[in-house]
């Protein structure tokens, strides 16, 4: 699935302000520190709470697409580009290549079965344990707790 949200800078400036309207979040400073300045290359998508990267892109865009960098190179729109100077400079850099290489092979890792079984009981077992200790903080639930008797929902 091709995703196309953050070519313009009106882009990341509208989705910027959208969340930070809505979520009050760190999206602003991910705004300049990110975006503006490529200063955290691995945190570079939005949701920057998760390890991201840039790769170059090797397939071929949709036709539509195509059609509207044609236009924008062309002048029939008039859109701001990001100046990507930066970007190129980082996905030239050796030390760049071989970190996103070994991320990469570590996502992969991750998402195989042993690792993904044993994220899913640790995830498993912290809903039962959160589940356990919330009951406890209303004095009524406490109670019965104590004296031997459980209910089960």
């Amino acid at each position: 699935m091709y995703h196309y949200s953050l070519l313009f800078p009106h882009q990341v400036l509208d989705k910027v302000t959208y969340y930070k309207t809505r979520l009050n979040s760190a999206i602003d400073t991910w705004e300049q520190s990110v975006y503006v300045r490529l200063g955290k290359p691995f945190r570079a998508h939005n949701v920057y709470e998760h390890i991201g990267w840039l790769e170059r892109f090797s397939g071929e865009h949709p036709k539509v697409i195509r059609a509207m960098m044609a236009d924008i190179r062309d002048r029939a729109v008039d859109v701001r580009l990001r100046d990507c100077a930066d970007v190129e400079s980082l996905l030239s850099r050796r030390s760049y290549k071989v970190a996103t290489v070994l991320l990469r092979l570590c996502a992969e890792i991750m998402a195989v079965q042993p690792f993904h079984l044993c994220y899913r009981c640790y995830a498993f077992l912290r809903r039962r344990l959160n589940a356990q200790i919330q009951p406890t903080s209303i004095p009524a639930l406490r109670n019965r707790r104590s004296s031997g008797s459980r209910t089960e929902a």
